[in-house]
């Protein structure tokens, strides 16, 4: 017959598994590699707002164009220089009237930011 502390300490009476310090040394690992990724996670939400702000400044700007463009010539033949807010951003509008031209400017901003647009008409 065999002594009971060799059964209880013999391979076929442990339990398959991992311990803890095992699996704390896992999620170390595992959160050191991480770490990393949630940072280019935070850079691409920042580039997502960036480019959002963009595709809103381009309409506003080209729409502040055309309404420009579209009005009488008498408007163009002195000089102007304008800014108004629209929602977040700033926008800005120089005419400088040149010899029978009018040279029209639209800078659309918001924080560092900038957009601009320039034409120039005819009177």
């Amino acid at each position: 017959m065999e002594n009971p502390v060799i059964l209880i300490n013999s391979r076929k009476f442990q339990k398959p598994g991992f311990s803890l310090i095992e699996i704390l040394v896992v999620i170390a690992i595992l959160s050191f590699c991480l770490l990393p990724l949630f940072g280019l996670f935070t850079s691409g939400m920042r580039g997502g707002a960036k480019i959002a702000d963009i595709n809103n400044a381009v309409p506003l700007a080209t729409d502040l164009m055309e309404i420009m463009i579209n009005r009488p010539p008498e408007e163009f033949q002195l000089p102007r220089n304008e800014q108004q807010k629209k929602g977040k951003f700033l926008c800005e509008l120089v005419v400088i009237p040149m010899d029978g031209l009018s040279k029209i400017a639209i800078t659309v901003s918001h924080g560092r930011e900038t957009l601009s647009l320039a034409t120039i008409v005819a009177w």
